[in-house]
């Protein structure tokens, strides 16, 4: 897991899941006394695993999940090329114009 979190802070987190999962420790004699020992500090941090339900910003603004597209085609566009004439390797980029 990486975090920016301090190491109290992550070792409160465990402490709450444990005393949520309602583990007694009486019941487990396999637990190493050092995490023990950490498990039995009293932090200074106080866990509120409570879920909150917030609305995305673009529902609060009525705006639909897929945007429309801003014009008819808009996404990339082709490559640009240019002509060549087979006469003297001039470069022809108007389309009006006719090559002989």
């Amino acid at each position: 897991m990486k975090t920016d979190a301090p190491n109290e802070f992550i070792w409160a987190m465990i402490q709450h899941l444990v005393k949520k999962s309602k583990e007694s420790t009486s019941n487990n004699s396999k637990r190493q006394s050092h995490i023990q020992n950490i498990l039995d500090k009293n932090f200074d941090y106080k866990i509120n695993d409570t879920l909150i339900k917030e609305e995305p910003l673009s529902k609060s603004k009525n705006l639909l999940r897929y945007q429309w597209n801003p014009e008819q085609y808009w996404g990339p566009k082709s490559k640009p090329t240019t002509k060549r004439t087979n006469n003297n390797d001039e470069i022809c980029t108007n389309k009006s114009m006719k090559t002989v």
